[in-house]
Order: C-alpha cells, then structure tokens, then sequence
C-alpha cells in the first residue's frame, strides 16, 4: 500500500510542477498529430543587389571593365578605426576582416579596378590616413 501512496505524491508533485510551467497535463500521453517532416532547406540565393555604399563591387553587372589598377596597403597609420571604416566602405568587406587586412601591410586592398574607381578608393584611403600604393 505504501508504493501506491508514493506513486500518487510523485504523480501530484508532478502535476503540480506542469501547472505552474503553464502547461496542464492531459490525460493522453500520446501526440495529437503525427510530426511534421521538416521542409527541404531551400538552396541559398545568390547575392543580386550591389553594396549601397560604393560601386566597386559592382562594375561586372554595371557593364565596366575592370582596369589593371590593383591598391595595395602600406601603413594604416594612427587613425586606425578610421581606416577600418573606409576599409569596409570600399571593399564591403566585415568589421573583421578589414580588421585583419589593416594589421597586414602589403594585404592589397583592391584588384584589377578601372581608373575612376581606383582614384575615389585611393582618395578616401588617404583621407583615412592611410598609406597606399597603386600599381
């Protein structure tokens, strides 16, 4: 007699546990529907749209042909976080990686741009503080 007891004080302790987790008990231990197969996982999409912020990336789809222009880093200088920023806004590259090809010298920075590209990206590099060569 005293296992049925302490079947019945587990079974209230219990109980009592769900109710205050906002779920009350229902008399069927079984699933009220069969489980949902998981839908296939859908192919990642390619990138379409351009980087807002720059061109650069983008001269394929615009029609233009790269030039033989590549920018290659130096020194990132004192402003550092300056330099990040316009490492990002011109390559559309992560806060990480610009991180790491500014710490880099001699990382190169952009490849095979045209002329007009290569000028904005050398301009805002210098206005960064940034040493840079284009070869």
């Amino acid at each position: 007699m005293d296992v049925y007891v302490a079947m019945g004080l587990l079974f209230a302790a219990v109980a009592a546990w769900l109710y205050r987790q906002g779920s009350q008990p229902s008399g069927d231990l079984r699933p009220s529907q069969p489980a949902a197969r998981p839908a296939a996982e859908p192919t990642p999409a390619r990138r379409t749209e351009e980087p807002a912020t720059w061109p650069i990336a983008g001269q394929a789809a615009t029609g233009q042909v790269p030039g033989p222009h590549t920018l290659r880093l130096d020194a990132a200088g004192d402003r550092k976080i300056d330099a990040i920023k316009a490492v990002c806004a011109v390559t559309g590259v992560g806060l990480k990686q610009a991180k790491d090809l500014i710490e880099a010298p001699g990382s190169i920075l952009l490849l095979r741009v045209d002329t007009p590209s290569a000028d904005r990206a050398e301009a805002l590099f210098n206005a960064a503080g940034m040493q840079v060569t284009r070869t």
